[in-house]
């Protein structure tokens, strides 16, 4: 499925570093913001089979006919990053500092090609990032 992705301001920290994905087959959204974390999608709800579920099963499909699921996260804890040495990178954004302390806890991260672990988030109107390990 097609998408356009842009970079734009985030609405919660106010740098340019969020970024929104528009899929103009099914109107599905997202913005995500790669310092402080935060995030807003709203997608088609679908069944195990990939497809989308109807709202009224005796009404054909249409856009005002399929389940919706909006998730917001406004004030998150932190956009979390692994940067490996293949170019490949992952992001997450990480509602607590519980997740946060549940992820290093649980990962040896220089034992799977990480070259950079660390995460960033507003704290007192700025953006402060923190490097756990780098290589």
């Amino acid at each position: 499925m097609g998408s356009v992705i842009n970079y734009t301001q985030c609405p919660n920290c106010k740098t340019e570093d969020a970024y929104t994905e528009f899929w103009y087959k099914s109107g599905e959204e997202m913005i995500n913001c790669t310092k402080c974390g935060y995030y807003h999608s709203s997608f088609i709800v679908r069944d195990e089979e990939g497809k989308a579920i109807k709202i009224d099963k005796d009404k054909d499909f249409s856009l005002d006919n399929i389940e919706w699921k909006d998730v917001h996260i406004e004030k998150p804890y932190c956009s979390f990053r692994v940067e490996n040495k293949d170019g490949i990178g992952q992001i997450a954004t990480l509602e607590s500092k519980k997740e946060l302390d549940k992820i290093l806890a649980d990962n040896d991260f220089k034992y799977q090609g990480a070259i950079k672990v660390s995460y960033s988030r507003l704290f007192r109107g700025k953006i402060k990032e923190t490097i756990v390990w780098k290589k």
